[in-house]
């Protein structure tokens, strides 16, 4: 029988789990409900317009209070609703925290950036849209209770150039934020701000709440290593001697309590954790149990890491370009290729709206000249009988330039299966090719998007497969030369009926 100790311990291991009772339960909360987006120009944490930033708000206690904040409140995240993420990554990123009396945060109210604690820096921050993009604090930071927040960022000069770009949700608020911005080198830490702004970002931020524990934190030095696309090792130290350690993980973002939770519960570090999904960000905490009494639990110390691409996704592969997007990467030339959803930017060219979900990949043509490369990550082609490649594809513009899709076999030799030039109306199209010569190899995928001769050359695609050809009722409808098989009518139904969903 187990001894009453025994099952006390459990008991509280369980509640711990459960987020129920636990003087240090964490929440994710949000400050701030949006009454639009920056603009690509405006002042906010993640625009690139200018070269280099010093943002500075202040979010009132009353504010803090609405949202769940409680006095002693422990804040171990913060992020902004990235709408528009900045296309080039921002250097020295660097975020730090403080109390202030000031309610606003106009020019005359600027809280001086040495009497704040830095809590977040990494050398190259690339924000991610879609939601709020979570920061792991290096360093938590405990709110008064009283005093209102100070959130200052600050960021080095973004290479290689400025540019309109960078969006988040924020609200209306007289002399909301404060800041000061250049194209000069060098870094903006520091500099007193120059002008004042009517909106704050909307903010979330991850806090424990309660008394604080009895057992002491891991120390800060939790670091994920030995990263693959399945798997991933944690290691840390800590000052004390814990009985064991609670370790919680997940996809970016998630909220305590509803990860994975490492069973049983290891009693030292390093820790594997296995089955993850490939090319995923994941967010891991992890905390020290010291003893059996409530509060002998630490807060969590957090580490983001991102799963690497697998050698190569096992066919039938769909990528519509929603959510993570599958190991896919640019050679960043001349225009860029770009993730999106609605319509592209410039009149008269791109599409309006995706072809399957929210969102597309497209060419950015306002900028740059020439050709840009879309690579995407292999695929074993082996579970297919009679393997196929279809996409759909929009070229609407009239100075439309040419989109090129190359196949590359296991010698590493490239073939071209589609080249299609010049303006194709303002409508999706579908291409199909038949990969039998490929059949039991890897493939790789590329497509070069070669700009016009201007901006309104904006191509895109979506809904790319990997998959088996139509199914044998599909044959009657299918033109003589089924290797090289476009805008197919009849086709097109008979090909999404077979083979829809896989």
């Amino acid at each position: 029988m187990k001894s009453l100790n025994t099952l006390f311990k459990a008991l509280v291991v369980m509640l711990l789990v459960a987020g129920s009772v636990i003087p240090t339960s964490a929440q994710y909360v949000t400050v701030g409900t949006a009454t639009g987006t920056s603009t690509t120009t405006q002042q906010s944490p993640i625009n690139i317009y200018y070269r280099k930033l010093h943002y500075q708000t202040i979010y009132t206690a009353s504010e803090l209070q609405a949202a769940g904040f409680v006095p002693g409140a422990t804040i171990q995240e913060i992020g902004w609703d990235v709408v528009g993420a900045p296309i080039y990554a921002i250097p020295n990123y660097t975020v730090s925290m403080g109390h202030t009396t000031n309610a606003t945060s106009g020019v005359a109210n600027y809280v001086p950036s040495a009497g704040l604690q830095q809590v977040y820096n990494t050398p190259s921050y690339t924000p991610t849209a879609g939601g709020f993009d979570m920061l792991v604090m290096s360093v938590p930071f405990i709110w008064n209770g009283s005093d209102n927040l100070v959130i200052d960022v600050c960021f080095d000069q973004v290479q290689p150039s400025w540019n309109s770009s960078g969006t988040c949700s924020v609200f209306t608020s007289t002399n909301g934020s404060t800041s000061a911005r250049t194209d000069a080198a060098g870094t903006q830490c520091g500099v007193t701000p120059n002008a004042s702004h009517a909106w704050k970002p909307v903010a979330q931020f991850l806090i424990s709440t309660g008394p604080a524990p009895n057992c002491a934190m891991v120390n800060n030095d939790l670091a994920a290593s030995n990263v693959i696309d399945v798997s991933a090792d944690l290691s840390w130290t800590h000052p004390g001697t814990p009985t064991e350690y609670l370790i919680e993980y997940g996809p970016s973002g998630f909220a305590p309590g509803s990860g994975t939770m490492v069973s049983p519960n290891p009693t030292a570090s390093p820790v594997t954790l296995s089955s993850l999904m490939p090319s995923t960000n994941y967010t891991a905490r992890v905390q020290a149990v010291c003893g059996t009494a409530v509060g002998d639990t630490s807060s969590a110390r957090t580490v983001n890491f991102a799963t690497t691409c697998p050698l190569a996704f096992a066919a039938p592969f769909t990528e519509s370009f929603e959510g993570s997007l599958d190991c896919i990467s640019t050679d960043g030339s001349g225009p860029s290729w770009q993730s999106n959803s609605g319509g592209t930017g410039s009149f008269a060219t791109g599409p309006s709206a995706a072809f399957d979900g929210n969102t597309y990949f497209y060419l950015e043509t306002s900028t740059g000249t020439g050709v840009d490369t879309l690579f995407f990550n292999n695929v074993d082609l082996t579970p297919l009988t009679a393997p196929a490649f279809t996409m759909w594809y929009h070229m609407y513009g009239a100075a439309m330039g040419t989109l090129e899709v190359d196949i590359q076999d296991n010698t590493g030799a490239w073939t071209n299966i589609f080249s299609q030039s010049g303006d194709k109306g303002d409508q999706w199209n579908f291409f199909l090719a038949d990969l039998s010569p490929y059949a039991g190899q890897t493939v790789g995928l590329r497509m070069n998007g070669i700009r016009g001769t201007s901006f309104t050359s904006d191509m895109a695609v979506d809904l790319i497969k990997f998959q088996e050809m139509p199914t044998a009722a599909c044959a009657p409808v299918m033109a003589p030369d089924t290797t090289d098989f476009e805008d197919g009518g009849a086709l097109n139904a008979c090909w999404e009926q077979s083979t829809d969903d896989v």
